[in-house]
């Protein structure tokens, strides 16, 4: 019989013959062809409206018709079973990711193009109190905090920021936004007990600092009556001496944990509120101690911008500027150049402190701003170093819209540089 569809081009041509030679009795062949195309087009369209009907219904038996549409509508049908199977598994995927996400801790929140809710979890429902009502709502309609706004602006991918949990105050949610295709992923995490941990860890360090603090100065205290005291033999006051050392190294560890701890817990100075610091006369100022420490060891070379002035906490710059130029000094071998630098670029004020001291192996530098981390903790200590001055430094320059970027090859020497915005930039009219 062969296929269908030979089978329906077979229905043609017999109609053809048949209209042929039925016209050329009737004297015109032409007209006996056109009424047989007639024919077969009419079958063709009485046979296309049976299939539209029988799919419109959706029956899952095969159409009761011959040659090709009855192939057709077998291979409709097969391709209804496997579609059904499909959105079957499909609905149980989604069914599963549902559960899934549901079960989420984290609340995770599907926006679209508009920024307009799609879908949210559970979660998301108890900790920023969303409802079946918010779908299709913008976003920020809902969750009203101006750093949420201008997060949803930022297009880099990936943003952060925290705010307060709209459902309680007493919450705080870390927010992230993950990019893909034409939609976006908010998702929401408790860093509520992460806080209560760094203000218990504060607490802590701030209380323990404070509680050694006037021992320690009572201990130094007699040491150094005692290191002074002519009556006491040679060999007890080398004994003092030595006591006299880690006494005052701990000292300084307090007094600079007690700087950091007042850094984490201090708002950072606005703006607006920032005298305009002449920095020109602080690090001239500052030279004049660092001279001293240095003691004609290191050829240092100095270029400030007079004019330059930043808005800023004029004792926390001091404390950046003389924590950079002192490492230069303590931790480059004697006979180096050390330049210091204050200078504008592109409106934008930058400090510098380089040296072509021995340099820093490229493993070491993410991890020099770290508490306490050290290169060489026997060297750091002989030199007097805490491992606190490079953390102190960061956290100013926080506070200050800054970061301090460190740059280094061994056998060349390092670069410790910070850059100020242009916000805080001031000119001076004067270059005195």
């Amino acid at each position: 019989m062969g296929s269908p569809w030979a089978q329906e081009a077979l229905r043609l041509v017999v109609l053809l013959v048949l209209g042929v030679f039925l016209g050329g009795l009737a004297g015109n062949v032409l007209l006996g062809s056109l009424i047989a195309a007639l024919v077969f087009s009419g079958y063709q369209l009485l046979q296309m409206h049976r299939f539209a009907k029988w799919s419109a219904s959706k029956k899952k038996v095969v159409l009761n018709q011959k040659g090709g549409w009855g192939e057709l509508s077998y291979e409709y049908l097969k391709l209804q079973k496997k579609s059904r199977a499909r959105k079957k598994k499909l609905g149980k995927i989604l069914k599963r990711f549902r559960e899934s996400t549901h079960a989420l801790p984290d609340p995770a929140v599907l926006l679209n193009s508009r920024d307009e809710i799609e879908w949210f979890n559970k979660a998301a429902e108890l900790m920023l109190g969303l409802n079946y009502k918010d779908r299709g709502q913008i976003v920020s309609n809902i969750i009203r905090a101006p750093k949420f706004a201008g997060l949803l602006q930022n297009n880099k991918g990936n943003a952060s920021l925290e705010i307060r949990s709209p459902v309680d105050d007493a919450k705080s949610l870390e927010l992230r936004l993950v990019e893909f295709k034409n939609q976006r992923l908010l998702v929401a995490r408790d860093t509520t007990h992460i806080h209560h941990l760094m203000n218990m860890r504060q607490q802590f360090v701030a209380n323990v600092s404070h509680e050694l603090r006037t021992p320690l100065t009572v201990v130094l205290g007699y040491l150094e009556i005692l290191s002074d005291d002519e009556s006491l033999g040679k060999e007890y006051r080398e004994r003092i001496d030595k006591m006299l050392k880690p006494a005052t190294r701990m000292k300084t560890i307090v007094g600079d944990l007690l700087t950091l701890s007042t850094l984490d817990t201090a708002e950072p100075p606005l703006l607006d509120k920032c005298p305009e610091v002449k920095v020109s006369g602080l690090l001239n100022s500052l030279m004049i101690d660092m001279e001293l420490l240095n003691s004609g060891r290191h050829a240092i070379k100095v270029d400030i911008q007079s004019n330059l002035m930043l808005r800023a906490v004029d004792s926390e710059l001091y404390s950046v500027f003389s924590n950079l130029i002192s490492n230069a000094i303590k931790y480059t071998p004697d006979g180096t150049q050390i330049s210091v630098r204050w200078y504008e670029a592109n409106g934008k004020a930058i400090f510098e402190v380089h040296d072509t001291g021995q340099g820093i192996e490229q493993e070491h530098l993410p991890r020099l701003t770290e508490r306490f981390y050290r290169i060489d903790v026997g060297r750091s200590r002989d030199k007097g170093g805490t491992g606190l001055g490079l953390a102190i430094v960061k956290q100013i320059l926080r506070r200050h819209d800054s970061e301090l970027e460190i740059s280094s090859e061994v056998g060349q020497g390092s670069c410790f540089s910070c850059e100020f915005p242009s916000p805080r930039v001031v000119f001076s009219t004067s270059s005195d």
